[in-house]
């Protein structure tokens, strides 16, 4: 009984210390993860979301970076992009997950992205990646202007020469109380030339 009492209490030991050692080690990665954070990834996304007024950053995520992007006319999608630190190799390099959530879906996209750094001397390789990576998202974010899906409720058609034209392209005039677009200064005039003889 007594050597079971012995090995019991040494098991207790060895645990205690490598407890004391994980959780050193996790303290160490939530103080850099932290420090990325706000040095690297939050900037990236605070510059992104400066180009747009529909965008707006979450708070309340210690080691999570999320922008949303509510629907518009010009980007008709509920948007979300979001940055995520976790740890990998017992804490010894950080992994950043890249996240993009676009809905309604009605064009394929790359929803997901990640790559592991060391948790120390690796801000420039990390600072890349993540622009890297809002330059993606922009490059996909833009297409919602022009993609034929998203915009059918936007296109129009010019009178005078029957090109379909996005309505926020367009020039647009209103007669008799009805609005008109057009591809075109030189159409919309010649439409409201037509018009005043009518």
């Amino acid at each position: 009984m007594a050597r079971q009492k012995a090995a019991k209490a040494e098991k207790a030991q060895v645990i205690e210390h490598d407890m004391g050692t994980i959780l050193k080690q996790r303290e160490k990665f939530v103080s850099e993860s932290r420090r990325i954070m706000e040095a690297v990834v939050r900037p990236s996304v605070e510059k992104l979301r400066k180009q747009f007024g529909n965008a707006g950053i979450e708070e309340g995520h210690e080691l999570t970076c999320l922008c949303r992007f509510a629907p518009t006319v010009q980007y008709p999608a509920r948007v979300a992009v979001s940055f995520s630190l976790f740890p990998v190799d017992a804490f010894s390099k950080v992994c950043v997950r890249y996240t993009l959530e676009l809905l309604p879906i009605l064009m394929p996209y790359r929803s997901n992205d990640s790559a592991s750094f060391p948790l120390s001397g690796a801000e420039d390789e990390l600072s890349e990646w993540v622009e890297e990576k809002v330059l993606e998202f922009l490059d996909t974010y833009l297409q919602l202007e022009a993609h034929p899906l998203y915009q059918r409720e936007n296109v129009v058609v010019d009178p005078v020469c029957g090109m379909r034209i996005l309505r926020a392209d367009s020039q647009a005039a209103e007669v008799h109380g009805k609005s008109f677009f057009f591809c075109s200064r030189q159409c919309r005039e010649a439409f409201l030339r037509e018009a005043q003889v009518a």
